[in-house]
């Protein structure tokens, strides 16, 4: 087998692989989308084993557990909170499936039958999602350009930051949110401003920040409990006893590149897509190459009487 036949092979492999996924995908956000009783029931079972997991969490752990996950969360709110957030991406889910379902389909029908126009069609495909990785990749790594802002937007309605109530009232979307920013150290999406967007912010009382974004949530907790008063930290912030400047954005951002494995992790996964795309487009390029040279070799009078 030579390289062309090599290259089919990968070719056809890898995206059966992505069109089966896709086409799983696909599935999955039109159930979201137009099926609520299908859906309904798949997160029954997923919050049941969610529930059970945080409660086994919360006995093992004991005292040693963040205060962000002391509170208690129901299967209903859980189940409520991963449906909410899976439908809000449900159509995108749909787009981003449809579309790879013909790009891998391309390259399926391209690779098996050594078609020229579905191969060609393929490389053009794979160009163009090289070219904007590529540039998504350079502006995900500079700081202020338009990804930041799309990805925080994301973010902020991926997890619906404006539902945040404070731990008064602790929803599940609340939880959440007091999880990540307790974990990272972390208040709002970009800043303690993002509150003012919230439904804490009516009712906050002489509260600047929410408890959440103390820097030691569990003493601040102890101090309401104890004087029955706002904690020091949520009335008078500062960056010593609050994080109040630190979005969990850029938490988030840090937290990946903190280290020299994180580092590596990032880059090499990178490194990985854009090596196994460039194997692809090199072999669907061999291919062709090997599909017009038979043809030539086949039909070589015919080619010449074209000509004359």
């Amino acid at each position: 087998m030579g390289f062309a036949g090599m290259g089919k092979t990968a070719i056809v492999g890898l995206n059966s692989s992505f069109l089966l996924l896709s086409i799983g995908l696909l599935v999955i956000g039109l159930l979201v989308e137009y099926n609520q009783d299908i859906l309904d029931d798949l997160l029954g079972m997923v919050t049941d084993m969610l529930k059970g997991s945080l409660d086994a969490l919360k006995q093992t752990a004991g005292d040693n557990l963040p205060a962000s996950f002391k509170t208690s969360i129901s299967a209903d709110e859980i189940k409520n909170m991963i449906k909410e957030l899976i439908q809000n991406i449900s159509m995108p889910l749909i787009a981003v499936s449809s579309t790879f379902i013909v790009i891998s389909g391309s390259g399926v029908l391209g690779g098996c039958c050594s078609s020229k126009c579905f191969l060609v069609l393929y490389c053009v495909f794979l160009v163009v999602i090289i070219l904007a990785e590529a540039v998504f990749l350079t502006l995900f790594l500079l700081p202020g350009t338009m990804i930041d802002s799309y990805i925080k937007t994301a973010l902020h309605d991926a997890l619906q930051f404006n539902n945040f109530k404070g731990l008064e009232e602790s929803n599940a979307i609340t939880k959440i949110w007091t999880a990540i920013m307790d974990q990272l150290k972390c208040c709002g999406v970009e800043g303690y401003a993002d509150f003012k967007e919230t439904l804490w912010w009516k009712g906050r009382g002489n509260m600047s920040i929410p408890i959440s974004c103390c820097s030691n949530m569990t003493a601040a907790l102890e101090e309401k409990k104890r004087t029955h008063f706002s904690p020091n930290c949520t009335v008078s912030p500062s960056i010593d006893n609050t994080h109040m400047e630190l979005g969990c954005y850029k938490a988030m951002i840090d937290k990946i590149f903190e280290s020299q494995v994180s580092i590596g992790i990032f880059a090499g996964v990178w490194a990985v897509i854009f090596l196994m795309e460039g194997i692809l487009f090199i072999s669907a390029v061999s291919v062709i190459r090997e599909s017009v040279a038979k043809r030539k070799k086949v039909h070589p009078r015919s080619r010449r009487h074209r000509r004359r």
